[in-house]
């Protein structure tokens, strides 16, 4: 029987300057960074599909905001509200409790990452 000393093989493997990458070298880090973002938008996307019809509509409308919601937007600000947001589907026909229910999903969603 072959008898293994892990801590011996775990020093190996931490000694060994091949196991680490260069967090010097910037285009390997981009390359990490632009894997974890991909993992993580696959993962979003997945949570969104999930989801009601609703609130992905209204995912959709934030992700790409047609020009009616931004002129809710207040000049000094570059960036929608849920005012803001709730206005624009309230202009489109939206029930109030219909926009709430779904915005209460997306938080839901949101605070479980």
């Amino acid at each position: 029987m072959i008898s293994y000393d892990y801590k011996l093989i775990a020093a190996i493997h931490v000694a060994n300057t091949e196991n680490y990458v260069n967090s010097d070298d910037p285009e390997i880090m981009a390359e990490t960074a632009e894997k974890n973002m991909t993992e993580k938008h696959v993962l979003f996307k997945e949570k969104i599909t999930n989801m009601t019809k609703e609130a992905q509509q209204i995912v959709n409308i934030i992700l790409n905001a047609p020009q009616e919601l931004l002129d809710f937007i207040p000049i000094n600000k570059e960036y929608v509200t849920l005012r803001n947001l709730q206005k624009y589907l309230k202009n489109i026909g939206w029930k109030r409790d219909k926009t709430l229910k779904a915005c209460k999903e997306i938080k839901k969603m949101l605070r479980e990452e």
